[in-house]
């Protein structure tokens, strides 16, 4: 991970960087953390960025720990947060295993296991394991590489509707993308110029199960078309594009 790209980044997070939170049109993230909430208990925010859930969890939990190793997005999330007792932020690597004695008993990591690296997405994971309390819960945000593949069936779609023949709808809008054999099999998608790790359903139950969570409950959080095209035409309904959504206990 980058941590000069969020550093920039963290600058001007709310133009540049995509919020899961303000994109759950059904408030899905909220009803999954719902009953998990314990005012006597602690939450961890792996990877907090500028602090978009902190509101949420700082109500449900007694302390909540603000962990990200970008120092402009924690400065960003202090900032904003400052008026909330309950919240400590610290610095961190999550994939370095630094955070000492911390332990909590529900961990919520929205879109931080996207980098390609197999080894530091494993890290981040493990760190979360051994971080959190016997049978306390992860929830766990992931892009959806299902979701990646409907939106290139939709744009091949829209451009059909356009008038172009298969061949130039198929590849219009794909040339920049130059996927290899190997970043297709390992789900790995430019955003941006940034490669970034997308997620099959079947792949996080069996990673999970791996590295010794039990998958409780997976869902989609589904988004906006405009999420994904500027100015989408009106007939680009459901199904919508989203990202997954994983419950899981240590």
């Amino acid at each position: 991970m980058d941590v000069n790209y969020w550093n920039n980044a963290g600058k001007n997070y709310e133009s540049e960087i995509f919020s899961v939170y303000g994109n759950d049109k059904d408030r899905v993230i909220e009803e999954a953390i719902a009953p998990l909430l314990n005012h006597r208990h602690i939450a961890a925010d792996f990877g907090c960025g500028i602090g978009h859930f902190l509101p949420l969890l700082s109500k449900g939990f007694k302390n909540v720990h603000a962990i990200d190793f970008s120092a402009e997005c924690l400065k960003k999330a202090r900032a904003d947060y400052a008026h909330l007792p309950n919240i400590t932020f610290q610095k961190s690597d999550l994939a370095n295993g630094n955070l000492s004695s911390l332990k909590a008993h529900f961990a919520l990591c929205a879109n931080v296991i996207i980098t390609p690296s197999i080894p530091i997405r494993t890290k981040i994971l493990q760190n979360i394991h051994r971080h959190l309390y016997k049978n306390g819960h992860l929830l766990l945000v992931v892009p959806s590489l299902e979701s990646a593949m409907l939106t290139g069936s939709r744009l091949i779609e829209w451009n059909l509707k356009a008038g172009q023949s298969p061949q130039q709808a198929v590849r219009d809008g794909f040339d920049h993308q130059k996927i290899t054999e190997s970043k297709f099999y390992q789900g790995i998608i430019d955003i941006d110029g940034v490669g970034t790790k997308h997620f099959l359903r079947e792949e996080l139950l069996t990673l999970l199960a791996g590295l010794k969570f039990t998958v409780t409950n997976i869902t989609k959080i589904q988004y906006n078309w405009h999420t994904e095209f500027i100015d989408p035409p009106k007939w680009m309904k459901a199904p919508y594009p989203w990202d997954w959504l994983v419950i899981a206990q240590k």
